[in-house]
C-alpha cells in the first residue's frame, strides 16, 4: 500500500485543503505496463467500512 503500511489520513488532507496527490514507485524490467492498474479507496480506519472506490480501469 503507498505510501506506506500506515495509509494516509483523509482528515489530514482535508485540513490541508489538499485533495490531489501523486504517488511513484519503481517499476520491475519485466512489468507488461499495458496491464497495470491503479485502485484507491476511502475508508473508514475504525469501522474498515468503504466509502468510495476507483480504479484505472473505469
Amino acid at each position: 500500500m503507498l505510501p506506506s503500511i500506515n495509509e494516509i489520513s483523509f482528515r489530514q488532507l482535508i485540513d490541508n485543503n489538499d485533495l490531489s496527490f501523486k504517488f511513484e514507485d519503481i517499476l520491475l524490467s519485466g512489468w507488461n505496463m499495458e496491464k497495470i492498474n491503479g485502485v484507491v479507496y476511502i475508508k473508514n480506519s475504525s469501522t474498515k467500512e468503504i466509502y468510495q472506490a476507483g480504479s484505472s480501469l473505469e
